[in-house]
């Protein structure tokens, strides 16, 4: 179990692999605290590695490759560094999980989710209807053809 655990399975991988139902093994964990403790410290080497490799996609990074050229019909390796630059979606990830307070993803702090913003832009761009956004109640029974109700109250008139 211990290789296992420090390769990465999960408690639904570990249930299945020993043929019982993850039940039986939450019961054992909860019936035995040392058991539970022993599988979460073989666990903990994996989840490491890929905080680790999540930092390090987040960051960009460097590692070590070769490259196989055939010049003059002679093989030739040559040594060389690959450069991984950051990505933007790794730091997100991050950020919102690590920094949450700072990070957190709100509708709030525009007062429109993006859905709606999209769906606005659309209808402005492509000249359908007059694109005007108007908040629930507001609309009169003259000008309105139809009303798409959005979330969170937003509706686009057109």
């Amino acid at each position: 179990m211990k290789k296992l655990c420090e390769s990465g399975w999960t408690n639904k991988q570990l249930a299945d692999f020993f043929d019982i139902s993850e039940d039986i093994l939450y019961r054992w964990r909860r019936m035995y605290p040392e058991f539970a403790i022993k599988m979460d410290a073989w666990k903990e080497g994996s989840d490491a590695r890929v905080e680790r490799s999540c930092y390090e996609s987040a960051i960009g990074y460097s590692c070590p490759e070769e490259k196989i050229f055939i010049h003059e019909g002679q093989v030739i390796r040559v040594q060389t560094t690959k450069h991984y630059p950051p990505n933007p979606v790794s730091q997100i990830f991050w950020l919102t999980n690590r920094k949450h307070g700072d990070w957190k993803r709100t509708r709030q702090e525009t007062g429109a989710d993006p859905l709606s913003v999209k769906i606005l832009t659309m209808i402005k761009n492509n000249g359908g209807g007059n694109g005007k956004a108007i908040k629930r109640g507001e609309e009169s029974e003259g000008d309105v053809k139809s009303v798409v109700t959005i979330e969170r109250g937003m509706q686009i008139v057109d």
